[in-house]
């Protein structure tokens, strides 16, 4: 188990802490969006994430993960662990769902308009 504590004499925030993340949030930026909204004012807004949480490392570290053969030119790559989510479920390979979904508007976003940002910042105001 992972577990996030405040630092002594940290100051409690309030206010709603909001993410952003997309399709194309993988990795680090799938694991910080689950960890913000973990929080009991957390809200996660965008599109549901790709979907690949699992550190990539050598197979050594955790006899699994990256690794060559004799007949592959290239390295193999494979997450070395699983993370589950503290409703017990797993994210990896479908993404983790958004609160408050907002796709991405290419033509909004041509003209000024950033629909992703103003679903988030509804949250907070």
């Amino acid at each position: 188990p992972a577990f996030v504590k405040p630092q002594v004499g940290a100051t409690k925030i309030t206010c709603p802490i909001v993410v952003l993340a997309d399709a194309f949030s993988v990795s680090m930026a799938e694991i910080t969006t689950m960890a913000i909204k973990a929080l009991p004012n957390g809200h996660f807004v965008g599109e549901r994430t790709w979907g690949a949480m699992g550190p990539l490392t050598s197979n050594q570290t955790y006899h699994g993960g990256q690794f060559t053969t004799s007949f592959l030119i290239d390295e193999v790559y494979t997450s070395s662990l699983l993370f589950k989510y503290k409703d017990g479920k797993i994210y990896e390979g479908i993404g983790f769902p958004p609160d408050v979904e907002a796709k991405y508007n290419g033509e909004a976003l041509q003209n000024g308009e950033d629909t992703q940002l103003e679903a988030a910042l509804s949250l907070i105001n």
